[in-house]
């Protein structure tokens, strides 16, 4: 499912459970229920709305894209730097 059909459904559901709350026919422990359903899809389509990119960020994401961090190597080092030895000599008691 991607995020538009997401939203499609959640909006549906979102006026679904509106139309339940004004049903003054439901019993009161359901009135309850639906008033979380609304307050959590309202809250999932907000928060989903905050997370979309707009145009506007694509274009500023794309535009920074090339100026991240790279790997490069260092040509510029003496070749007598010493290398660092991956094992270290223990003296031991005998």
């Amino acid at each position: 499912m991607n995020d538009e059909t997401a939203v499609v459904q959640l909006s549906n559901l979102l006026e679904w459970s509106k139309e339940k709350v004004r049903d003054i026919s439901q019993p009161p422990w359901a009135f309850y229920q639906y008033m979380k359903l609304t307050e959590t899809a309202e809250a999932i389509l907000k928060g989903m709305a905050s997370t979309l990119p707009t145009p506007v960020d694509l274009l500023k994401s794309e535009r920074h894209l090339g100026n991240g961090l790279r790997l490069s190597v260092d040509n510029d080092r003496p070749e007598n730097v010493q290398h660092h030895s991956d094992i270290v000599e223990v003296n031991l008691p005998m």
